[in-house]
């Protein structure tokens, strides 16, 4: 905390030891990740009281090519498993850390005044590449994490992220960061959610250990299985693919294979509907309206693309009316007044045959049979 910035060529041990602190297994031979308290506890708190002075205070002295070792240190940390408050804590250590290298990325190497390897980072989109992408995938597997306020944390962190500073990053980054960590986090979530257990739990739940002891807390009926926990991380996952969109799609749209990746887009968003629970169908729903109320009619989205998106409702509205089908009456009403409201900001954009498309779904809503969950 004194002399860490008279450190020069040590940092990568000092940090290699810390990461190695938050993945120990104690004499017993029980990995952290199991949450058991002893003595792999006091190495993991010890230890992250070391990477927090090093990731709030320390950054600007840690040449360029040892941050991305910094950010495993700290994923390190946002993964064990023996005390979920450090595991929150480091994800806002993460948070804070793109702030500073997202000024990073901002400056011109001879502003920075630092050690640098110009052949690595001496460009912005070099920077980005090699401090963005290892972060934005620590955030990715911290999304998956088996504790729900742990990964639903990561979740917010990925996508606040990525919308903040999605406007620095060079289109090569861009595709990584969607082609390889947020749409596979997307299918990853699907299926943890559609292979969690429905068993319900009682009401109290360990969440972690505090000093050997476990630390519970009391669950909500509605969050009583674990299915209806991942559903939760869904949702917060199709919302923020939704705001990203929405503000980056812009640049987004102009990547190589986009369009590709705009039909899977739109298969995941129907299957949501048609198959996940109410309130991940209406995430569905409320995240494709986002879109389309924001770049329907605009270079970003041409009608090519436009009218595909409208035949998720079309798809939607034939599958509510087979034999079998589980959606129920409201979210039918939700999917109506989603068109409703994308025709009322939207309406020049609409041609005749996207009115008779909407008209077409609206008399199949109507003969839907009632029958299903709610």
């Amino acid at each position: 905390q004194e002399r860490g910035d008279k450190i020069r060529r040590g940092w990568r041990v000092v940090l290699r030891m810390l990461t190695a602190a938050a993945e120990w297994t104690d004499h017993r031979g029980v990995g952290v990740g199991v949450g058991v308290g002893g003595a792999s506890d006091g190495v993991v708190f010890v230890a992250f009281a070391c990477i927090s002075v090093i990731a709030a205070d320390l950054l600007p002295y840690i040449p360029d090519a040892a941050l991305p070792e910094v950010v495993t240190a700290v994923g390190a940390f946002g993964r064990q498993r023996a005390d979920v408050n450090t595991s929150l804590t480091a994800i806002g250590l993460l948070w804070n850390m793109t702030d500073f290298f997202g000024r990073l990325v901002d400056a011109l190497p001879e502003e920075r005044g630092r050690t640098i390897d110009l052949a690595d980072t001496g460009t912005a989109a070099g920077m980005a590449e090699t401090v963005m992408l290892p972060l934005f995938g620590v955030l990715r597997d911290i999304s998956t994490d088996a504790r729900p306020e742990v990964r639903n944390s990561g979740v917010r962190t990925l996508i606040s992220t990525l919308v903040s500073h999605g406007g620095k990053l060079a289109p090569s980054t861009w595709r990584t960061c969607l082609w390889d960590v947020l749409f596979p986090l997307l299918e990853r979530v699907r299926q943890l959610a559609g292979a969690a257990s429905t068993e319900e739990k009682g009401a109290e739940r360990e969440v972690g250990r505090q000093q050997g002891r476990a630390v519970m807390m009391l669950v909500h009926h509605s969050r009583n299985t674990a299915q209806k926990q991942w559903d939760e991380t869904l949702v917060l996952s199709l919302n923020g693919v939704g705001r990203l969109l929405r503000t980056h799609l812009g640049a987004i749209s102009r990547l190589e294979g986009f369009e590709q990746r705009w039909e899977s887009l739109l298969l995941f968003v129907t299957d949501s509907v048609l198959a996940g629970s109410r309130e991940v169908a209406l995430a569905a729903l409320a995240s494709m309206q986002s879109i389309l109320q924001a770049h329907a009619g605009c270079a970003a989205l041409p009608r090519a693309l436009w009218k595909r998106s409208l035949r998720v409702y079309a798809a939607v509205a034939t599958q509510c009316n087979t034999q079998g089908s589980t959606m129920g009456p409201k979210t039918r009403a939700e999917m109506i007044a989603s068109l409703g409201r994308i025709y009322v900001a939207k309406r020049d954009v609409f041609d005749e045959s996207d009115v008779r498309t909407i008209l077409g779904i609206l008399d199949m809503c109507a003969r839907a049979p009632n029958a299903g969950v709610a």
